[in-house]
């Protein structure tokens, strides 16, 4: 009796699996991760103008979508970079003293979550910081 082949080995499932975790984290950072940085940023510039006239206002809201259209072709980018860059910590878990390891591999998979998450929580975290501090909870401050 002869054993089958099957077209993959479990030891290959997990790769395509830990391969596709960066792409999944890269359209869900540049889809959602946009949205809501757009959505928060437009929210402290709007707390922090103020009394703003309505020429002055105007000219915030024409700065806004600028911005705004800037950050939806910067963000896809900074996320996808950032799962590229995460990819040769991947290619760890296929080296001799880790591959066949669980543990090990996981650690592997949690470095590569945070390094493809690393790009757009920074960029997001650094244009919540160039508005200013007015636009930080009354706690915060």
């Amino acid at each position: 009796m002869t054993r089958q082949r099957l077209p993959f080995e479990a030891g290959e499932a997990r790769w395509a699996f830990g391969c596709a975790f960066p792409a999944v984290i890269a359209v869900l950072c540049a889809t959602a991760g946009t949205v809501l940085e757009i959505r928060l940023i437009m929210w402290g510039r709007g707390s922090c103008a103020g009394g703003l006239g309505s020429g002055e206002m105007l000219a915030e809201l024409a700065g806004g979508v600028f911005w705004s259209l800037g950050r939806i072709l910067l963000f896809p980018v900074v996320s996808v970079c950032s799962a590229v860059l995460s990819l040769p910590v991947l290619m760890l878990a296929r080296t001799w003293p880790i591959k066949g390891s669980i543990g090990l591999e996981l650690v592997v998979l949690v470095l590569v979550v945070a390094i493809s998450f690393a790009g757009p929580v920074a960029l997001a975290v650094h244009d919540y910081n160039a508005i200013g501090a007015c636009a930080l909870p009354s706690f915060l401050r």
